[in-house]
């Protein structure tokens, strides 16, 4: 799961300080192959973590964690099927210029997915799992750390006008 959230992230922030079509085009194409790749680290997670209960003989979706990483892999799944027909099949949506009037909630929607998957990967990192295996539990606090510096990132290289929302009217 460490690998999808870490793809994840990078596959959002890459696109962030493009403004050229060439950068754009590019970007694109990278986030495309590092978004399917973080879906299928997730897919592979999940099932790990999935058949781990089933040998075990221990409960599914019990905690805030399994329910809401259950809800962000279906999240993710729907945000992938949307980004792919923005780019691909544009014409599913009426027209290509209908296809890019959309496009902004498929980044504003990411960007609230990235949101829900380092919050979830927070309440992931506080399971009893990991206090009971991990060598030292201070170590859980860098978690933190991670996600201040992940925040900050995207913080710093977000451009809001390219959503295509105006905050002030």
């Amino acid at each position: 799961m460490t690998l999808f959230i870490v793809l994840l992230t990078e596959g959002i922030a890459l696109l962030q300080p493009t403004s050229t079509s060439e950068e754009k085009r590019k970007g694109l194409y990278y986030h495309a192959l590092i978004q399917s790749t973080s879906y299928l680290s997730a897919i592979i997670g999940f099932s790990f973590i999935f058949y781990n209960k089933v040998i075990s003989n221990k409960s599914h979706f019990e905690s805030l964690h399994g329910k809401l990483g259950l809800f962000v892999f279906v999240y993710l799944f729907i945000q992938l099927l949307f980004g792919i027909t923005i780019t691909l099949t544009p014409t599913l949506y009426g027209s290509i210029d209908k296809a890019k009037s959309l496009w902004k909630y498929h980044r504003i929607l990411g960007y609230a997915l990235l949101l829900l998957v380092w919050f979830t990967s927070q309440l992931g990192v506080r399971a009893d799992y990991m206090y009971n295996n991990l060598y030292d539990t201070k170590l859980i606090y860098l978690h933190w750390l991670s996600l201040t510096f992940v925040v900050a990132g995207l913080v710093y290289r977000t451009r809001t006008r390219k959503w295509g929302v105006k905050f002030n009217q």
